[in-house]
């Protein structure tokens, strides 16, 4: 045990600590390093080669069954291989400490989770390299499938309801002691996309960018993507950016649609130098029900608007190695947020995504009533999204409702207006009557006749009988001979 604490501050001293040899400093170059919690460290000073046994798959070096199980110089070189990583290494490690382990998770579970980064079980394609190398295609995996459920909700959502999601929003990103460290900050507008044939679709461009400052490392994340008005994405891009004094690293993904696959790129970026790039692909018509991370915004949007989560329902996702696994939503019930001197309503919604080979990821969200979000908080992680101040609610301009009038019995003898309204409409025509008949003369004639024909005839229906004698005289019948028409039936009578 001596030999392992000895080679320990050894190492710590030879990977640029010089000087560095008590137990606290040893203690703080581990918790660092490796992101342990206290009860963690507590084993360490406790059983320093028990923690060494544990945790020595993170040294890639066989486990020891003794301490005379690897020489001193072995000891050495496994450490120092630890504590001055790769910077590649070094962002694995910072982006688990930070967001993929769970709050209180075992020691075990720590293990088995760096055990499968180091040994390169997550990403059996990512081979490291010092120069640039060809993009691999990666094995296509069994992927999962989407409930109905899910599907089913996807589809039902109309533009209607993603019309007032259609706005941006920030946040600030502050630590476990209050302290702001960085910002966030999303936006959803309405945009064009183009296609493969040189047309453009209709769709919805969303941007989300965070930046910020972990343990004096700047962090960027920023995602942009491209959604339809059904909710699938056709094209993200997804940007990380871990800025370590002289050992910068950025991670590139890539996901567009292309000739009915799903085409996923990643490439890993060290000291503006391509050390890796990987490449894999899905049919689209296996990927119904997938939520990538654009999408997730506007339907965290939609369900904070609903207030409501549909139950048991499995969607598609990609994990954070970009793999199709499932992810899940649950409603978590609204509670009360405190926004500097205001409190606040807000709907909580918990999103899972079930990596098919690591630990799952975790976030809580909390929305304000119009789906603006007040608070998101990653399961592991020490920092917090929130915001400043309460904005100003969207509200939906409801149209008014028609009018509906009733319809009132008019009697117009004895309403004044409208019985004045008679008598001169009945001058009006009396005195066009009278003009007519003197612009023809004629007029009296027919008249007179039908006067006599009428008292010789003495019909019964003396209005049938009017219709059949001034019908000839209609203009709207072609003239005809009297006689040859006697005969006819008469279309003013009903023949049996």
């Amino acid at each position: 045990m001596a030999m392992v604490m000895e080679a320990v501050r050894e190492a710590i001293s030879t990977s640029g600590n010089m000087g560095c040899k008590s137990q606290a400093l040893a203690d703080t170059m581990i918790s660092n390093t490796v992101g342990l919690h206290h009860s963690h460290l507590l084993a360490w000073r406790a059983e320093p080669l028990v923690f060494l046994k544990v945790s020595w798959p993170l040294f890639n070096y066989p486990a020891l069954d003794s301490e005379e199980a690897a020489t001193y110089e072995e000891l050495v070189k496994a450490l120092m291989d630890h504590f001055a990583p790769r910077p590649s290494k070094m962002a694995l490690r910072m982006d688990f400490f930070h967001g993929r382990r769970f709050q209180n998770s075992s020691l075990q579970a720590f293990r088995r989770y760096t055990y499968s980064m180091a040994s390169g079980h997550l990403q059996p394609t990512v081979q490291v390299a010092n120069s640039l190398e060809i993009a691999k295609e990666t094995p296509i995996q069994k992927v999962p499938n989407a409930s109905k459920s899910a599907i089913e909700f996807l589809s039902l959502i109309g533009t209607d309801e993603i019309q007032p999601c259609l706005f941006e929003e920030s946040l600030v990103a502050v630590s476990e002691n209050g302290q702001r460290i960085g910002t966030f900050s999303i936006s959803v507008k309405r945009s064009r996309y183009s296609l493969d044939e040189g047309y453009e679709e209709d769709c919805y461009l969303v941007h989300a960018r965070s930046k910020g400052t972990v343990d004096g490392v700047p962090c960027t994340t920023s995602i942009t993507g491209y959604v339809t008005k059904n909710l699938e994405t056709l094209e993200q891009h997804t940007e990380e950016s871990v800025r370590f004094r002289e050992h910068p690293v950025e991670t590139r993904t890539h996901v567009v649609k292309h000739q009915g696959q799903t085409v996923v790129t990643k490439t890993i970026i060290e000291r503006d130098e391509e050390i890796h790039v990987s490449s894999s692909s899905y049919k689209c018509e296996l990927l119904q029900g997938l939520v990538a991370e654009s999408a997730n915004l506007l339907v965290l949007r939609v369900m904070a608007r609903r207030q409501a989560v549909p139950e048991n329902a499995i969607f598609l996702s990609f994990d954070s190695d970009h793999h199709v696994c499932t992810s899940t939503y649950r409603a978590l019930g609204f509670q009360k947020q405190q926004v500097k001197k205001e409190e606040v309503d807000v709907f909580v919604i918990e999103r899972a995504v079930h990596s098919i080979e690591g630990v799952p990821l975790g976030w809580q969200f909390c929305f304000l009533s119009d789906g603006h979000l007040s608070r998101r908080v990653q399961v592991g992680s020490p920092v917090i999204m929130l915001i400043e101040q309460v904005p100003i609610l969207i509200e939906i301009d409801k149209p008014d409702p028609h009018p509906i009038f009733e319809k009132i019995p008019l009697d117009w003898e004895e309403d004044m207006e409208l019985y004045s309204q008679f008598l001169d409409r009945k001058e009006e025509l009396q005195a066009s009557h009278a003009t007519y008949a003197r612009r023809h003369p004629e007029l009296s004639n027919l008249l007179a006749d039908f006067l006599q024909l009428l008292l010789l005839r003495k019909p019964d229906d003396v209005v049938t009988f009017a219709a059949e004698y001034f019908a000839p005289f209609s203009v709207q019948n072609p003239p005809c001979r009297s006689f040859q028409s006697s005969d006819k039936p008469s279309p003013f009578r009903s023949h049996v």
